[in-house]
């Protein structure tokens, strides 16, 4: 059961996560059909900011769902959630564009992309905590770390999607009717995951819970009430996973692309080697965690992204596709120390009653702020400064707040969870 509780929550992350990334990686060719401009930059920012209020809807989702998940199961909760993004990104896929409807299009792109962020919020936090939940006491942090793996491959299967379809596909086609397939391909990767999901038990952490009734009525606000420290703490940390993570796997390959360093296909053939070097490196970063605690792992990883913020956007800078591979590369492999952890040291923060809860509102509240405006306001500081290395500072000002919250952490690795 604990390996078809981790299958089970990974696949669903996974097709949660390639739903609502595909967007980012097509940018370039979304934004001219449903934002029409002049300047090819400017359709590409007002596409951007579309990609950033779904990031609105978020937290919302992360209440609703949190509280659903603390109050009725993690099961449940999780199997609507990858009902609701597969669906809305199956409809992305059918909408007209502007040429055939004018701002109705946009209207219906970003009303479907805010039911995306909605359903987003309550993904990640379930999935943590039924992992988590479901781990060998000595193993926690290699099974979390599938969480993060599953987040990577979404992520490194939406390129790979659009990848093959830039590259069979003419630019005319890609802008015609190509760009759809992504999205459609959204309906039965989330039926697979429902069905997965639907296969499982609760957790016996959940279930001990509910049998004790140790349960609290609204868990969303005791929550917020009672692990105030928690949740800041924890919101800091999150700083250099969640910005680090938007400017090089959704940013830097439009950037690429609309500035013509390298094609459409060339900047997301970069980002699933990164994103494959980064995957292979998260059990190991999340099974080491498991003998040396979880705050060396957040700390080392935070200095990582210090050291490699700069150099890595001035290799990006260079036009040239071994340099821009080695930043690729060079940022998965310090990226991955840190992010091998959200999933453990957020879950190991909260009690099972409010786990679900606590884990959604610091994960998504820090992604909608470190996060989903990020390729709007890159696109928008490089435009403006005429600075391309812009990013890499602000990576490196991720990694100072992260590392400045991990040192104030307090480690969990050997303690049990904590049910109530």
């Amino acid at each position: 059961m604990q390996r078809r509780a981790t299958v089970g929550a990974v696949v669903g992350n996974f097709v949660e996560w390639y739903d609502f990334f595909v967007y980012g990686s097509l940018a370039a060719v979304i934004g001219p059909l449903f934002f029409p401009a002049a300047d090819p930059t400017t359709s590409l920012l007002t596409a951007f900011a579309v990609y950033g209020a779904a990031f609105v809807a978020r937290p919302i989702g992360a209440l609703v769902f949190g509280n659903l998940g603390d109050r009725i199961g993690r099961r449940t909760t999780l199997s609507a959630v990858i009902l609701v993004m597969s669906g809305a990104s199956f409809l992305i896929g059918l909408l007209p564009t502007y040429a055939a409807a004018g701002p109705l299009a946009a209207v219906l792109l970003v009303a479907l992309r805010l039911i995306q962020g909605f359903s987003a919020g309550g993904e990640f936090g379930g999935a943590a905590s039924f992992v988590v939940e479901y781990a060998p006491p000595n193993r926690r942090g290699l099974y979390g770390s599938w969480i993060t793996v599953g987040f990577g491959a979404g992520l490194a299967f939406g390129a790979i999607v659009g990848a093959t379809v830039s590259s069979i596909l003419s630019p005319e086609q890609m802008s015609s009717w190509g760009w759809r397939i992504p999205f459609l391909v959204a309906l039965p990767l989330g039926f697979i995951g429902l069905y997965l999901r639907l296969r499982l038990e609760e957790t016996p952490h959940f279930e001990a819970v509910k049998s004790e009734r140790k349960d609290v009525r609204t868990p969303i606000l005791f929550v917020i009430r009672t692990y105030p420290r928690e949740i800041v703490v924890g919101l800091g940390v999150l700083v250099a996973s969640s910005l680090p993570t938007y400017i090089f796997y959704v940013y830097v390959p439009s950037y690429l692309a609309v500035t013509k360093t390298t094609t459409l296909r060339e900047a997301l053939t970069l980002t699933v080697i990164s994103l494959l070097v980064y995957v292979a490196l998260l059990p190991i970063m999340g099974r080491l965690s498991d003998s040396v605690g979880r705050r060396p792992m957040l700390i080392g990883g935070a200095a990582a992204q210090i050291v490699v913020g700069y150099p890595c956007f001035w290799l990006l800078n260079q036009h040239s596709f071994g340099l821009a591979l080695t930043a690729f590369v060079l940022f998965a492999v310090a990226a991955a120390p840190l992010n091998s952890q959200l999933a453990v040291f957020s879950s190991e923060m909260f009690p099972t009653v409010v786990r679900y809860g606590g884990v959604s509102i610091i994960y998504t509240f820090a992604n909608m702020v470190f996060g989903g405006g990020t390729p709007l306001l890159m696109t928008w500081l490089t435009a403006a400064t005429r600075n391309p290395i812009v990013p890499g500072y602000f990576i490196v000002g991720a990694g100072v707040i992260s590392l400045l919250s991990a040192l104030a952490l307090r480690e969990t690795y050997r303690k049990p969870l904590a049910d109530a």
